[in-house]
């Protein structure tokens, strides 16, 4: 939460540390590369990242205003958590940024009050050792 004098109380909510895999209906292909790419395309990987989302809702005026608002946070901490989950386990995606940015333009239709949306959604490789 930041409270600027004359602009209000700005609050900043989010899921941390959100682990999750996807064995099938990832890709990565059609990239721009260049002497340092080092990955090859796939049409359909394993996918295993920790999530952090979090999202700005518009500036509120006041304490109050913002204690008036408490069902709402909680409402919509349950959508985003709900969005991320469905569409990475539904979408059969062309990249990681795609995924990202359709979940941000789902948060921002469901939650009208949010200004601001934003993902981190790093690669956890696991490789086998035999």
């Amino acid at each position: 939460m930041t409270v600027r004098e004359g602009q209000g109380i700005e609050i900043r909510s989010g899921i941390s540390g959100l682990l999750v895999l996807k064995s099938t209906g990832s890709q990565f292909h059609g990239f721009v590369r260049d002497e340092f790419t080092t990955l090859g395309e796939t049409w359909d990987r394993i996918l295993s990242t920790e999530i952090d989302n979090a999202w700005v809702w518009k500036n509120f005026p006041t304490l109050s205003a913002v204690r008036a608002f408490v069902p709402k946070f909680d409402k919509a901490w349950e959508d985003a958590r709900a969005i991320t989950l469905k569409l990475f386990a539904e979408e059969n995606s062309p990249s990681v940024q795609s995924t990202m940015y359709k979940m941000c333009e789902k948060i921002l239709e469901a939650v009208p009050d949010v200004l601001t949306v934003e993902y981190s959604l790093p690669n956890k490789h696991y490789f086998d050792i035999g």
